[in-house]
C-alpha cells in the first residue's frame, strides 16, 4: 500500500475500533484495548467540539 494510504489507514478511527473488537474476541480479554479506546475517545471529543463550534456559526 502506498505510504499516504498507509498513514490514512492508521489514523482512521474505524481501524482502532476493529482492532479493539478483534483483541476482545480473539484474546478473550481487553488486553491492548486501552490505546484503541483512547483514540476513539479523543476522536469523538474533537469531532463533537468541532461540530458544536460549527453549529454556533451557522445559527448566527
Amino acid at each position: 500500500m502506498p505510504g499516504l494510504l498507509q498513514f490514512v489507514a492508521t489514523i482512521n478511527p474505524l481501524n482502532s475500533m476493529v482492532d479493539g473488537v478483534r483483541a476482545a474476541l480473539i484474546a478473550g480479554t481487553g488486553a491492548g484495548i486501552t490505546l484503541d479506546l483512547s483514540v476513539l475517545f479523543v476522536t469523538t471529543l474533537v469531532i463533537s467540539l468541532l461540530s458544536a463550534y460549527m453549529y454556533s456559526k451557522v445559527g448566527m
